[in-house]
């Protein structure tokens, strides 16, 4: 299994030739097995026998509740098949992050043995290694350019090209705010705890949609303000009731 992080821009295998701990405790991807591998350097360029050197990606790799680390690794582009059900399956070539070492912290406790990135092309190493500019490249005129990913109670789902047939609430569409950093990231136009505003957003405020963080995160200069919002209360029951966090969008506002 491999988490699925629209917060980081590879697709990244522990390498069957890495030597380090965190690559040894998880499945390991070996080129030589697959008979469509191509090793390639960062601008999608084939590399050749004669050549001495190749590029080799260091990239930083942020994962919930374990910690941040960096890994190191070289490229190789492949198939990358995934998908079932009315879609049915899809096979771009992407080329993918195949670690040659890689950090205890976080990588070794991570519970998956790899990760699919979804964030958008600044974070990868090039369009080649992009799996969402893959995708579009591909499946250009056949494939609405568009994901969603549906939660529920005993699992979630992942729709490319569409969302959650399921769903039967109007859908409100947001601007990606600063696609040139990576993120998929949306413009913000205050933050209230109840109706106690933490940040009105003079200057303009931005949250990154990150669907492998477990938990809000918040800048440390407003952390007081809003801890000190956030406090709950006993109900006549018993049961501990604190205010809403409500994020406005402009158009909408999300209440947590």
């Amino acid at each position: 299994p491999a988490d699925l992080d629209t917060s980081s821009g590879h697709i990244l295998l522990p390498g069957r030739d890495c030597e380090s701990t965190a690559c040894k405790v998880h499945k390991t991807y070996s080129p030589k097995l697959s008979e469509t591998s191509v090793s390639v350097n960062d601008d999608g360029s084939r590399v050749k026998k004669s050549d001495k050197t190749r590029s080799v990606i260091t990239a930083d790799f942020v994962l919930a509740d374990l910690g941040v680390g960096t890994t190191s690794g070289v490229l190789v582009d492949d198939h990358v098949c995934f998908g079932s059900g009315v879609g049915g399956q899809m096979c771009p070539r992407v080329a993918i992050l195949e670690t040659v070492k890689m950090d205890d912290v976080p990588f070794k406790a991570m519970p998956f043995d790899g990760v699919f990135g979804l964030g958008l092309e600044a974070l990868s190493a090039g369009p080649s290694s992009n799996l969402v500019s893959r995708l579009a490249h591909d499946n250009k005129g056949k494939m609405l350019p568009q994901f969603g990913i549906s939660l529920g109670d005993d699992g979630g789902k992942i729709f490319f090209g569409g969302h959650d047939p399921r769903v039967t609430a109007p859908i409100q569409w947001f601007l990606v705010d600063r696609q040139q950093d990576g993120y998929w990231q949306v413009r913000l136009q205050s933050v209230r705890v109840g109706n106690t505003i933490i940040d009105s957003c003079p200057h303009g405020c931005r949250a990154i949609i990150d669907s492998s963080a477990w938990h809000l995160g918040v800048q440390s200069a407003s952390f007081p303000a809003l801890s000190k919002a956030l406090v709950p209360a006993a109900s006549s029951n018993g049961e501990c009731h604190g205010p809403d966090l409500r994020l406005d969008l402009g158009s909408t506002e999300l209440t947590v």
